[in-house]
């Protein structure tokens, strides 16, 4: 019998970061962002199956959903207790609640590391190919964020678990990469590099009025993010800041900026999809994080070419070159003050610089070339 010269296209499962639903990531304004993936896959040909951890309005959300996308909110099958550790025992049982759709796809794949032992347990059962993405190095993160060693030893052993039954993994940097080589012995030729997206035709320059003398930060209001050398820094100096986003130091923020007095504005969360004017409307975005993974928000404001300032740690050194698509300065509220001194003095110096970073995205980071590479990914895992 002649075979068919048509290329079957590859059926994909995705198990959603465990206790994640769809439900969430419309109730924290991240829905639109974060299906755009894989609405853009689905026109590619690709089936996607979302496995989500939501209840019946799942479904519901579901509907607007663009392609060849289908969802199992897995607590329609599953019971949802109150306690959370009895939610994660129950996780376990994932693969057998969604069996008849791990059966029919061809790679079961990751949103992020944590509960990822539902997709390796899914794996093992089905015998299926499993594409382990993890979006940042989740035990690297615990040991930078100081959590208990109950945790540490939790997120290690997971982390170990799913790196060694998985047949491909994706890490957000290069500082990623390195670590799960050196702490877990993986494979090289198994690790990828692959960075957040930005759909760069959506996060674009645009015609807006730009706000004078005025400074922005867009994330989580977490320690990470060091936001008190960020306020320190614009004490005393006639600037105002605005933050966009919550988190649980937002309380500790806003009694530093009743002591210091500086001119600083609590936005709240915004929706993804009206950032991109919010970005063009700022001369300078500034992220001064103490670490980061590959950080979404600063590569959203590259992409809509403003210039940029972050801190000269891992996770954004390695987006940044110093003086070219931005600057990168020394944790220090003084060193952090000269660097906005220097874009917020000289137009040209922020116009070259914004040019420069919305071409580095484009050239590493959008969402065509990212989905060319996942895609070959795909080819190689069921050939």
């Amino acid at each position: 019998m002649a075979k068919s010269g048509k290329t079957k296209k590859p059926h994909i499962v995705l198990f959603f970061t465990w206790d994640v639903s769809l439900k969430l990531w419309k109730g924290k304004g991240l829905f639109e962002r974060e299906i755009r993936y894989y609405e853009q896959l689905s026109k590619r040909g690709v089936k996607i199956t979302f496995l989500t951890w939501g209840g019946e309005e799942d479904f519901e959300i579901a509907k607007s959903l663009k392609g060849n996308i289908d969802v199992l909110p897995l607590y329609t099958k599953l019971p949802r207790p109150c306690c959370k550790f009895l939610r994660a025992c129950l996780s376990v049982f994932a693969f057998a609640a969604a069996a008849q759709e791990i059966k029919e796809s061809d790679i079961i794949k990751t949103n992020q590391m944590w509960g990822a032992w539902c997709a390796v347990l899914a794996k093992l059962v089905f015998r299926k190919p499993l594409l382990l993405r993890t979006g940042f190095e989740l035990y690297r993160f615990t040991i930078l964020q100081g959590h208990g060693a109950l945790r540490r030893q939790f997120t290690r052993v997971l982390s170990e678990f799913s790196y060694k039954h998985a047949n491909k993994i994706y890490v957000a940097s290069i500082y990623d990469k390195a670590f799960v080589q050196k702490e877990f012995g993986a494979n090289e030729n198994k690790i990828d590099i692959r960075p957040n997206w930005i759909d760069t035709e959506t996060f674009k320059p645009l015609k807006t009025t730009e706000k004078k003398n005025r400074l922005l930060f867009v994330g989580r209001l977490t320690r990470q993010k060091n936001l008190p050398m960020l306020i320190e820094a614009v004490k005393d100096s006639g600037w105002i800041l605005d933050i966009i986003g919550e988190g649980e130091e937002e309380g500790t923020l806003k009694k530093l900026v009743k002591k210091t007095n500086a001119k600083v504005n609590f936005l709240g969360s915004v929706p993804n999809t009206k950032l991109p004017k919010i970005y063009n409307s700022y001369p300078v975005f500034i992220l001064p994080s103490d670490y980061e993974g590959n950080p979404k928000t600063l590569l959203e404001a590259m992409a809509c070419g403003r210039a940029v300032i972050g801190t000269k740690v891992e996770g954004i050194d390695n987006v940044i070159k110093d003086g070219k698509n931005g600057i990168l300065c020394e944790r220090n509220a003084a060193e952090l003050k000269r660097a906005i001194e220097k874009l917020l003095s000289n137009n040209k110096t922020r116009e070259k610089i914004g040019t420069e970073a919305r071409k580095t995205v484009i050239e590493v980071q959008s969402l065509d070339k990212l989905i060319d590479k996942e895609l070959k990914d795909y080819k190689a895992l069921t050939g």
